[in-house]
């Protein structure tokens, strides 16, 4: 079964991510992949439809969201999110900062618990 992909709810939860995993040393592109995959795959088991409807592909590091790439370049030019390089380990990687907070009214009490 295909599922529309909602690109205002992918991109607030990737705000939501990011804000929540502010703290957290090992944030970046790849756990926000898979924070996301297992995000939309849990609230398919649990509630009986994904959060964003975002179609996943495999890469070496684990799943990603095709849509990754285009809705934050959206996000970055509106202003809502910049990506920063961080260092972890001697590695390089890219992390997601919000720019704003992001909108939880679009999404379920459910499926924020799904997230979190």
């Amino acid at each position: 079964m295909e599922y529309e992909f909602d690109r205002d709810k992918f991109a607030e939860l990737i705000l939501y991510i990011a804000l929540r995993s502010d703290n957290d040393k090992r944030f970046g592109a790849i756990k926000l992949n898979k924070i996301l995959f297992y995000s939309d795959f849990n609230a398919y088991k649990e509630l009986g439809a994904p959060i964003t409807g975002a179609s996943y592909q495999h890469l070496g590091e684990g799943p990603a969201p095709r849509e990754m790439l285009p809705t934050t370049a959206r996000m970055k030019s509106e202003g809502s999110l910049k990506i920063e390089a961080h260092t972890y380990f001697a590695k390089v990687q890219p992390r997601a900062v919000p720019l704003r907070p992001p909108n939880l009214s679009i999404f379920t009490t459910s499926e924020i618990r799904v997230v979190d």
